[in-house]
């Protein structure tokens, strides 16, 4: 995935661990797909298909609190 096709990027940090929480169009499928990982050794991540541009949205904003409430905070890349 290039930097162009990542729609929302959002960079969350805690104890020097920081999470990737990316949205963005699948060019294969036509879908969308939110994307959720750890910047670890292994970078272990899960991802989320939706099928329009506003359940993406939706998507992403879920995952963004989510991880928040684990106590990470946004930062800038």
């Amino acid at each position: 995935m290039t930097e162009q096709r990542a729609t929302r990027r959002t960079v969350l940090e805690r104890d020097g661990l920081r999470v990737g929480v990316i949205t963005y169009k699948n060019t294969h499928t036509g879908g969308w797909r939110t994307v959720v990982s750890a910047y670890a050794e292994d970078n272990p991540g899960i991802w989320s298909p939706a099928h329009t541009r506003e359940e993406a949205g939706a998507q992403h904003a879920a995952a963004v609190r989510m991880v928040k409430l684990m106590g990470f905070t946004e930062t800038r890349v």
